[in-house]
């Protein structure tokens, strides 16, 4: 059975035949002669109201509408943004955390990307004095406390083929946790909202503009295909974060970026050459990147 859906300005012009066949129900009866039905329902006080319904309901309807009451949030423009790609020269790309001596120390320590994370995120928590996230005992979850006060228990679903969310980072201006999370091949990223609780699934560690209005994702995988292949442009209002765009080329791989500005960067990416001896060879090239939002 298909769903009808009226509109408001459909819903009041039809709302006046409804009151007429409401009085006439009222007034009259199944024996009633024509002449007498039309002579009752002209002297009914139904009438009078019908009369100032068709004469101020359409107009009101149409002022709610107006001024939003009843008007729709528009859906998000995707992509909200076009790429103006153009060639650049390489620039001094910084590192995303502050610790990264620690962290690329830590790192070669291990060989399994798995223990790897465990042990930064080990060294993570302790340099940012997180208090506000605790480890489940006897499982891969957490437990947490938000803004408002309360707690949850977060992680990955059981028997899913995500094994661990791994604390990677903590954005206090923003109120934002970085997860690092580790599936049964390849892995990705999670970012919660401290505030909302709300989750957003990345590829990629996000790189933040100047303002913190925006951040960019990338990923290079051009061999494996495990995961995605790319960059991804987010953006901020209040608690809602939206995607702006993506791109997810065949043949070249973003490895490092610097935001320029809110709307500019310039991003390393490289691409390979298989040698006849089986090989392959890197070669790098720089763009920089112009964000244009869309218009709705």
């Amino acid at each position: 059975m298909p769903l009808l859906v009226f509109s408001p300005v459909s819903l009041a012009r039809s709302f006046p035949f409804i009151i007429y066949g409401y009085a006439s129900s009222k007034i009259v009866g199944d024996n009633t002669h024509e002449g007498q039905w039309l002579e009752m329902l002209a002297k009914s006080k139904y009438i009078r109201i019908l009369g100032i319904i068709m004469k101020y309901g359409l107009f009101i309807i149409i002022i709610l509408v107006g001024t939003g009451l009843f008007a729709q949030k528009p859906p998000r423009i995707f992509p909200g943004a076009t790429l103006r790609f153009s060639s650049a020269d390489s620039v001094n790309y910084p590192r995303i955390y502050s610790d990264y001596r620690q962290r690329d120390s830590t790192y070669i320590l291990y060989s399994n990307s798995y223990e790897q994370n465990k042990a930064i995120e080990k060294l993570a928590l302790k340099n940012q004095n997180i208090n506000f996230l605790v480890r489940h005992p006897g499982k891969p979850k957490w437990n947490i406390t938000y803004t408002n006060g309360k707690s949850a228990t977060i992680g990955p679903l059981e028997h899913s083929w995500v094994v661990d969310w791994n604390f990677e980072y903590y954005y206090e201006q923003l109120e934002l946790i970085v997860f690092r999370t580790q599936f049964r091949e390849g892995g990705g990223y999670k970012l919660l909202n401290r505030r909302t609780g709300e989750l957003t699934d990345l590829f990629g560690q996000p790189i933040f503009s100047p303002s913190k209005s925006r951040f960019i994702v990338l990923n290079d995988d051009l061999i494996s295909g495990y995961t995605v292949n790319g960059l991804a442009i987010y953006e901020i209002i209040g608690n809602e974060i939206s995607e702006l765009v993506t791109y997810t080329p065949d043949d070249i791989a973003p490895s490092r970026c610097k935001w320029l500005d809110e709307n500019t960067l310039n991003v390393e990416f490289y691409h390979i050459e298989p040698t006849e001896s089986g090989d392959f060879n890197y070669a790098t090239s720089f763009y920089e990147l112009k964000i244009e939002k869309n218009k709705p």
